[in-house]
């Protein structure tokens, strides 16, 4: 599974994460998440076992994931 880093973001916000925590669940700084989430880093292959693995993440997960974003416009 890829996570982008629009992907990210939207995890992080519909489990309702700041960047600190969600690099502490991690294992990495909140500076490396938001370079992510701008663009600026990709994520590696590691760290996207591990997001996969915290999230418990499949194809349906990401859709339900994307579905509750968009039905609840989270900014």
């Amino acid at each position: 599974m890829t996570i982008t880093p629009e992907l990210l973001m939207k995890i992080r916000k519909v489990y309702r994460l700041t960047q600190a925590k969600l690099g502490e669940l991690l294992g990495v700084t909140d500076e490396y998440i938001n370079m992510i989430e701008r663009g600026r880093c990709p994520v590696s292959k590691r760290l996207e076992g591990r997001i996969t693995y915290t999230f418990q993440l499949n194809a349906e997960k990401v859709a339900e994931i994307e579905s509750v974003y968009k039905r609840y416009s989270i900014d």
